[in-house]
């Protein structure tokens, strides 16, 4: 309601001053960017719709899904020492702004780099995605007949597709251990793309935290860019250990997957 029409009056209202000023200026935003691969005979309502859609997208189903994936890859590194050290040790090297203290100003190093950078905390946050599916079940509506498990689908069914069982199932996994938070099980990466270097053995199919084919997560690199910035920063500069009997239970039902009593910790600044 309230929402919808908000962001449409800004859509319409940066659209109108697109052309006010002239197409020469550099886009300053994600819907700069997206209005300037539109074609002015093609922007009606529907295309205003379409927007409006995929910007709620963009602000709030990425915010909710990163923010959890990075609540359990924090849990898992006050779980795991030596892995949150690794983070630490690639966060120093590529952040070591004007000294070596943690607290010190962050260095910004160029885009190029940081996108080919913290190859270990991109598998830290692959592997708590594996282990944590903060999106449990995914559905896909068929569109020929199919045969799955030796049973006939026909057009039009529903299909859910549990992540959740995917990623833990042992025979989809070398060594098995899929109750285990084991980054070193990923390979490395081509720069920012999560479905690339899943490990010596693993299909594709068996890691499906963004989806996968030609309808998966349009925010995927986006995501795990930010995520891995802010992993490397927050453990850089903060030591976080678990609050006395805290345990960071699953929710039964909430989607996304977040702590059942959010995620309790106590932060000591680094020095």
């Amino acid at each position: 309601g309230s929402l919808n029409q908000y962001l449409e009056t800004k859509i319409r209202g940066r659209w109108e001053s697109k052309f006010a000023k002239g197409q020469q200026e550099k886009p300053s935003d994600i819907m700069d960017r997206i209005l300037g691969t539109i074609d002015p005979a093609e922007f009606n309502g529907r295309t205003l719709q379409d927007l409006r859609d995929g910007i709620k997208t963009f602000l709030f189903a990425g915010h909710d899904t990163t923010s959890c994936m990075l609540t359990w890859a924090l849990w898992e590194l006050m779980e795991n020492p030596d892995c949150c050290g690794e983070v630490c040790a690639e966060a120093n090297t590529l952040f070591a702004g004007a000294g070596s203290k943690p607290d010190a100003p962050a260095k910004q190093p160029p885009f190029e780099t940081l996108r080919q950078s913290l190859g270990y905390t991109f598998n830290v946050l692959r592997e708590t995605l594996r282990k944590h599916s903060v999106v449990p079940v995914l559905p896909r509506a068929l569109v020929t007949a199919d045969k799955l498990g030796g049973v006939d689908v026909p057009p039009g069914a529903i299909a859910l597709i549990c992540m959740h069982a995917v990623h833990h199932r042992a025979d989809l996994w070398p060594g098995g251990d899929t109750s285990v938070f084991r980054p070193a099980r990923f390979g490395a990466p081509e720069p920012g793309s999560p479905q690339t270097g899943l490990g010596e053995g693993v299909d594709q199919w068996a890691f499906l935290p963004f989806s996968h084919g030609p309808r998966n997560c349009l925010g995927q690199h986006f995501s795990m860019l930010e995520a891995r910035v802010i992993l490397a920063l927050l453990a850089r500069r903060y030591k976080f250990r678990p609050a006395p009997g805290h345990d960071a239970r699953p929710h039964p039902y909430k989607i996304p997957i977040t702590p059942i009593d959010g995620l309790r910790c106590i932060v000591e600044r680094r020095t």
